[in-house]
C-alpha cells in the first residue's frame, strides 16, 4: 500500500513539475501574443509546447500544439531588430512598425510573468507557507560541527547569536541560513557567552553533509528550534490543556532540542502518561501539563512493528544519523557516523533491509557489525522494541502569511543578492578581489535543475512548497527577461526607447554581430548549467568524508 502511494506521489509530483514548468513560460509567450494582437503586429504562429503536433490557421495565425509540453513559443517577426527588412514565412516585406508597439510587446512577456506569480502569491497568503523555526531575534546554538570553520573561529554549543554581520535580525532559521550563504565576504556573528558578548568572524565553507553535490555554504551548526504547539480541537493535547501557540521546553524534566525530540517523545511513548513543561504564548508563564498519548487511529498491523531507534541519513545507505539513546538499547551502542554493515552475520545495505531482519528475530539478541571511521567493529548484543506509534494530536508547523507584495520584494532581493555572490564569485576566479564567496555560476539553475526542484518541492515537501517556488521562478523570469540584454525582451525595449529618441533604428550591421555574440554566450551558458544541474543529479553519500576548506584563524576568535 505505501509503495503504490508512494507511486502515486511521484506520478502527482511530476505532473505538477511538467504544468507548472511550462505554465510559467506559455504565460510569459501569452503576454506577447495578446500585446502583439493588440498593436497590430504580424504573428505568424503561437503553439502551446514544442516540436509541433497538430496546427490550424485561423485569421492567418497558425495555432500549434506541441508533442513537447514545456511552455510554448509566439513568432513575431516583426519585434526583430537585427533586420533592416523583416520578412514573413512567404518572403513578403512586412511594414515597419512603431517602436512603443515594439516596447509594449516585449514588455508583455515579462509583465504576464510578474502578474502570473502574485496571483500564485496569493494563493500562499492565505493558505500559509510552512517554515523550520518562528521567526527569531536570537538564535542559541545547539550543536556545532568540531571540523568547521565556526568551530575553529570560536562558536561553541550554548552560545546565543544575537546579530548578524553587525546587524540585528528576526527571521526564521532558513533565512538566517540562507543570508549567510548569499553574503559576499566574510560573516561576523555576534554572540553572547557567560554574560559577555564579542564577535566571531570566519569565511563560510561548503557543506558538504548537508548539500551534496549542491555544494552550498550551509551553516555547519544547528540552532534551538522553540516547540509551538497548535492543539486539534478535541484532541488529547487540547483536553489536558495545551493551547496553541504554548512553546514545549522539556517532556519529563528532558529539555527539548528541536521538534524531532518533541516528536519521538511521543511516537515511541508506548502510551506512558507524559509530563510536559509548556511556555505561555506570552513567552512568560510556565506551566506543567500531564499528557497521555494515544495510540494513531486505523492503526494497521505494518504500522506497528519491531524497531530499534535509528534515525538514519538516506534510505539506501544504513548511515546513523541520531540514535535514541533514551528508549531504545540499540541507541545506546550505535553512534552518530556508524554504518550497518552485517546484523546477526547478514548483510544488509538499505534500511529496506532491516524489517525482515526485525520481524524475524524479534526479542532476540541482535549482533551489529558496523564501519565507524576506518574501522569495522562488532558491538555488543542488543535487542529491538515492539512499537505502536502514539500521538497527541499536535501540528508542529510553523506558518507564515506574507502578503504578495512581501513575496515579491524577497523575489526582488533574493536575486540580487544571488547575482551579487555569483557575480563575485566569477571575479574570484578571473583574479579580481571581489570579496570572499563560495558561490559562482555552476550554482545556478538551468532547465534541468528548475524541474528538478520544481519535483522535490512537491514529493518531499507539500503543494503549497511547490507553488512557493513555482513563485519564485515565475517572478524571476519575469525580472531576468527585462535585463537590457539585445537577445532578451530588455534588449527589444532598450532598442526601442534608443530609436525613438534618436529618430531612426540601430543599424543591423551593428545590432547582428552583438546578437550573435550574445546568441553565443547564452548557448554556452546554457550547456555549462545543464551539465552542473545534471551533475549534482548523481547521488552522493552524505558522509562523503570531505571535510570543510581550510580555514583562517582570526584575531577576534574566542575558544
Amino acid at each position: 500500500m505505501n509503495e503504490f502511494l508512494n507511486v502515486l506521489l511521484m506520478i502527482g509530483s511530476t505532473l505538477f513539475m511538467v504544468f507548472f514548468f511550462g505554465a510559467c513560460i506559455f504565460i510569459h509567450e501569452l503576454g506577447h501574443f495578446l500585446a502583439a494582437k493588440m498593436c497590430g503586429l504580424k504573428i505568424l504562429a503561437f503553439s502551446i509546447g514544442f516540436k509541433k503536433a497538430w496546427g490550424k490557421t485561423i485569421n492567418g495565425v497558425e495555432y500549434r500544439i506541441g508533442w513537447l509540453p514545456f511552455g510554448g513559443y509566439v513568432d513575431l517577426p516583426q519585434i526583430d531588430a537585427t533586420d533592416d527588412d523583416v520578412k514573413d514565412k512567404d518572403g513578403n516585406i512586412l511594414p515597419k512598425v512603431a517602436p512603443w508597439k515594439r516596447m509594449v510587446t516585449a514588455f508583455a512577456g515579462p509583465l504576464f510573468n510578474i502578474l502570473f506569480g502574485f496571483a500564485l502569491a496569493c494563493v500562499i497568503w492565505v493558505a500559509g507557507l510552512p517554515q523550520e523555526s518562528p521567526s527569531m531575534t536570537e538564535f542559541r546554538v545547539r550543536t556545532v560541527d568540531q571540523e568547521s570553520p565556526e568551530y575553529a573561529a570560536g562558536l561553541r554549543k550554548g552560545d546565543v547569536i544575537i546579530k548578524r554581520n553587525g546587524q540585528r535580525f528576526n527571521t526564521s532559521w532558513g533565512g538566517f541560513a540562507r543570508d549567510i550563504m548569499l553574503h559576499v565576504g566574510e560573516t561576523t556573528l555576534t554572540v553572547v557567552r557567560d554574560g559577555k558578548e564579542f564577535d566571531i568572524t570566519y569565511r563560510p565553507a561548503i557543506n558538504h553533509k548537508f548539500s551534496g553535490r549542491e555544494e552550498i555554504p550551509y551553516p555547519f551548526f544547528r540552532p534551538e528550534i522553540p516547540v509551538v504547539v497548535f492543539p486539534a480541537k478535541d484532541s488529547p493535547a487540547e483536553k489536558a490543556g495545551l493551547k496553541s501557540g504554548d512553546r514545549i521546553i522539556a517532556i519529563d524534566g528532558k529539555e527539548l532540542n528541536d521538534m524531532e525530540d518533541f516528536h519521538l517523545a511521543i511516537f515511541y511513548s508506548g502510551g506512558k502518561e507524559l509530563t510536559m513543561t509548556a511556555l505561555d504564548k506570552d513567552q512568560k508563564t510556565t506551566r506543567t501539563v500531564k499528557v497521555t498519548p494515544v495510540p494513531y487511529p486505523n492503526l494497521k498491523p505494518e504500522d506497528s512493528g519491531w524497531k530499534i531507534g535509528i534515525i538514519f541519513n538516506a534510505p539506501d545507505k544504513l548511515e546513523v544519523n541520531k540514535a535514541i539513546a533514551d528508549i531504545f538499547p540499540a541507541g545506546k551502542i550505535l553512534k552518530s557516523g556508524d554504518v550497518i554493515q552485517k546484523i546477526n552475520g547478514k548483510d544488509v545495505a538499505k534500511v529496506a533491509d532491516l524489517r525482515p531482519i526485525l520481524e524475524k528475530n524479534k526479542d532476540k539478541p541482535l549482533t551489529f557489525t558496523v564501519k565507524r571511521g576506518d574501522k569495522t567493529l562488532t558491538l555488543a548484543p542488543t535487542k529491538a522494541l515492539y512499537i505502536k506509534p502514539h500521538y497527541i494530536g499536535v501540528s508542529l508547523r510553523i506558518m507564515s502569511h506574507p502578503t504578495p507584495w512581501k513575496q515579491f520584494t524577497n523575489v526582488l532581493e533574493m536575486t540580487w543578492r544571488s547575482l551579487k555572490s555569483v557575480t563575485a564569485g566569477v571575479k574570484r576566479q578571473l583574479g579580481f578581489d571581489a570579496g570572499y564567496t563560495t558561490l559562482g555560476v555552476k550554482h545556478l539553475s538551468g532547465p534541468v535543475g528548475i524541474g528538478k526542484h520544481l519535483y522535490l518541492s512537491v514529493y518531499k515537501g507539500s503543494l503549497i512548497i511547490g507553488l512557493n517556488l513555482v513563485v519564485l521562478i515565475t517572478f524571476n523570469l519575469g525580472l531576468l527577461n527585462l535585463m537590457p540584454i539585445p537577445v532578451l525582451d530588455g534588449g527589444h525595449i532598450v532598442l526601442s526607447l534608443l530609436e525613438m529618441i534618436f529618430r531612426r533604428k540601430v543599424p543591423a550591421k551593428v545590432l547582428q554581430p552583438i546578437a550573435i555574440a550574445f546568441i553565443t554566450i547564452l548557448i554556452a551558458f546554457m550547456i555549462f548549467v545543464t551539465f552542473y544541474d545534471v551533475k549534482k543529479m548523481i547521488p552522493v553519500s552524505s558522509g562523503s568524508g570531505k571535510k570543510p576548506a581550510a580555514v583562517e584563524k582570526t584575531e577576534n576568535a574566542k575558544p
